[in-house]
């Protein structure tokens, strides 16, 4: 070896290049976390979300026990539990909450 080489463990000069790779976050952009049961920015929580659900069938429930009758069920029950479905489908979609 020459006498002015510097030994191979030994960093030839002091810096910043001296450091190395900068620390870079490994994961920069972590998946985003869905869930159903967590309240969101748009969404409720658990509790509700089942107080929206009663809210949203007490109706058609109590119609349908109070008016037994298939004229009823074909007139209001059906297109009811029809706007039910797409009421309830946002009321329990996925959100995002982180």
């Amino acid at each position: 070896m020459q006498a002015n080489a510097p030994e191979p463990g030994d960093r030839p000069w002091a810096g910043p290049l001296a450091l190395g790779k900068p620390d870079v976050d490994p994961d920069p952009n972590p998946p985003p976390i869905h869930s159903r049961w967590e309240a969101g920015t748009t969404t409720f929580g658990p509790r509700g979300r089942i107080a929206l659900t009663a809210l949203v069938i007490l109706p058609g429930v109590l119609v349908t026990v109070l008016i037994p009758s298939r004229l009823i069920l074909l007139l209001f029950d059906l297109p009811f539990a029809i706007g039910a479905l797409f009421v309830l489908r946002d009321v329990w979609r996925r959100d995002r909450i982180s």
